[in-house]
């Protein structure tokens, strides 16, 4: 039966598409600190400037199927809808990262009334310390 957890997990990340576009960092003083600094930038698949809103920057486990996605960081930054790309940093648990068996992002920018504007349609999972490029998509209603 662990075989076949395990094969199920592995199979989870296979085939994710990444839409989000995000350069980022990941740096901590030593491996004894209990927090994580990651930096980087959310960019717009279309051509011009990312929309002014609120974007959702979230960091969660995304490798365990038949499971709700858990959260492991999450921020709020605000886009001003005069830049091609928005930077973000966050703070993220070092033992809830570990733990994670495929932890990836998900963005969303909204308005300040909530409507939806873009996302990312895909997961982009987090890979150590290496770049990430992702790009969000508009939502079209």
């Amino acid at each position: 039966m662990a075989v076949a957890a395990n094969r199920r997990v592995m199979l989870a990340g296979v085939g994710s598409a990444a839409v989000l576009s995000l350069a980022g960092t990941v740096s901590a003083a030593s491996g004894s600190e209990k927090t994580m600094h990651l930096s980087g930038t959310v960019s717009y698949a279309e051509k011009g400037p990312l929309p002014a809103g609120i974007l959702k920057i979230r960091l969660e486990e995304q490798g365990v199927m038949d499971r709700k996605a858990e959260r492991i960081a999450e921020v709020e930054v605000k886009s001003g809808g005069q830049h091609n790309s928005v930077p973000f940093e966050m703070q993220v648990p070092r033992a809830a990262l570990e733990k994670a068996v495929r932890p990836g992002f998900r963005v969303r920018l909204e308005r300040a009334d909530g409507w939806l504007l873009a996302i990312n349609t895909g997961a982009k999972f987090y890979e150590g310390g290496q770049k990430v490029s992702l790009t969000v998509n508009p939502v079209i209603y």
